[in-house]
């Protein structure tokens, strides 16, 4: 393998550091394979190809390590309008939900994220309490307008009963002298 390709793997990492006697055995990258009189020699040729080419122009570089780079640049531009964003849509629910809230509608200072929150869980809370209470009302009401429906009914049956007896009344009074004349005739 030329030592030329290898090492332009290694252009955008930091310079390599010497390989020493003592260190070749367990830190070399180039693996046991190599005398370590080897191993050091190729260390300086990393250093001297280091020293002479890392401050060298992106000109230099093959034109698909520049594609590279720009496509990692794009990359992350892409990336920071989308975290850009995200952060934006976040600032502006939590506007939003400050908003909402009565207790912070009319602060005009900044009020911290933590400070929304828990005012937006308090008046949640309240709400439910709210719309708790009014749920019982609702059906004490209902309770009530059961009663009085029955109650209604019960006094439209005495009314239509008390008219039916007031008026077989009358008719029994009217025939009392004839209910008379025959109890007379039957004795």
């Amino acid at each position: 393998m030329r030592l030329g390709a290898f090492l332009i793997i290694f252009r955008h990492t930091e310079p390599l550091k010497k390989i020493t006697k003592y260190r070749a055995k367990s830190h070399c990258f180039f693996g046991e394979d190599f005398p370590i009189d080897d191993k050091i020699k190729m260390s300086s040729d990393l250093d001297q190809y280091n020293d002479n080419h890392m401050e060298s122009d992106d000109m230099d570089m093959p034109s698909n390590m520049q594609n590279n780079s720009h496509n990692q640049a794009e990359k992350r531009a892409h990336h920071n309008a989308l975290e850009r964003k995200r952060r934006d849509h976040i600032k502006g629910s939590f506007n939003d939900l400050r908003d909402v809230i009565p207790v912070l509608k009319g602060e005009k200072s900044q009020a911290s994220r933590a400070h929304i929150l828990k005012s937006a869980t308090d008046y949640i809370q309240s709400l439910k309490s709210k719309t708790q209470q009014h749920q019982k009302l609702i059906d004490d009401l209902k309770r009530q307008n059961a009663i009085l429906e029955l109650q209604t009914r019960l006094l439209d049956r005495v009314k239509e009963t008390s008219l039916y007896a007031q008026s077989h009344e009358k008719k029994t009074v009217k025939n009392e002298p004839e209910i008379q004349t025959t109890r007379n005739l039957l004795n």
